[in-house]
């Protein structure tokens, strides 16, 4: 886009005329023929345009230039402070004058919506809260991050905003705890403490605590076939460090206990090797 072109594009968005942009500065006609490229501004001229419309220098001089990128390079340090300060109204405000998003905009204005909606919802502004889930979910689609706990969540406080008496009445309980309570990071807890009772559908979780059950009961060797299974199931999906910590903990406590020093040896050094790649 040329340089005429827009400045013309932008006092149009705006809903400004001709004489408007053009004041006393320069003329109607000078604004015309500069929006047409029939005329360069001179440097004083292009100046004034630029604050009156907004607009950087650098973005109209330049063909090639995306406004977004200008725009985002001079507000993206405040929006991230205006988050960081949960000052999600301001956010969103600052979000809505970039006229577009990226990536990282898209992501901050699913969580700074999704928090301004709760915050909304507590405070009691229940219609301003609904708005703002509406744009968290809009948002959604188009976000290449993870909002998976938004989507999840959302439906609760959404029941509060149609029934705040009675907001059971409007949620679909076992719907809300079936995506909340399979999640990973709800099992991983569990897990982590121990809950042999827990029944999980993540697989290693689940073996891990079979084989630990094993090896309560003092059956070694059964439970070291699992263990040694869960070794081998380290791809990108079933890895995690935490868990194959315990499993090397687990091989080399089960070795020792069945005195093949051999082998807990190879696990404890397995164990501490991984150790030493936690500190780094």
């Amino acid at each position: 886009m040329k340089l005429g072109e827009k400045i013309k594009a932008e006092r149009k968005r705006l809903g400004l005329t001709q004489n408007a942009i053009a004041g006393d500065h320069i003329t109607r006609n000078m604004l015309s023929a500069i929006e047409s490229g029939k005329v360069h501004p001179s440097l004083e001229t292009l100046r004034y345009l630029s604050s009156t419309l907004g607009l950087p220098i650098g973005y109209l001089l330049d063909d090639e230039a995306d406004l977004f990128f200008y725009k985002k390079e001079k507000s993206i340090t405040a929006i991230r402070k205006a988050f960081a300060d949960k000052k999600y109204k301001i956010c969103l405000s600052m979000i809505e004058a970039l006229g577009d998003t990226d990536d990282e905009i898209c992501y901050i204005k699913v969580c700074a919506s999704f928090f301004l909606g709760k915050q909304m919802t507590i405070a009691g502004d229940l219609s301003r809260a609904a708005h703002c889930f509406e744009t968290c979910l809009s948002c959604m689609d188009a976000c290449i991050y993870p909002t998976e706990e938004f989507r999840t969540l959302i439906p609760l406080y959404s029941a509060i905003i149609r029934n705040v008496q009675s907001p059971l009445l409007e949620l679909d309980a076992e719907a809300f705890e079936n995506a909340f309570f399979s999640s990973y990071d709800y099992e991983f807890y569990h897990y982590l403490n121990l809950d042999f009772d827990y029944k999980y559908t993540n697989r290693v979780f689940k073996l891990h605590m079979q084989a630990k059950a094993l090896m309560r009961s003092r059956k070694y060797t059964e439970a070291i076939s699992i263990l040694e299974q869960l070794e081998d199931m380290k791809g990108p999906d079933e890895y995690n460090s935490c868990v194959i910590l315990g499993v090397y903990t687990d091989l080399e406590n089960s070795y020792k206990e069945m005195i093949n020093f051999e082998k807990a040896y190879r696990y404890a050094t397995k164990r501490i090797s991984l150790l030493e790649g936690f500190r780094t």
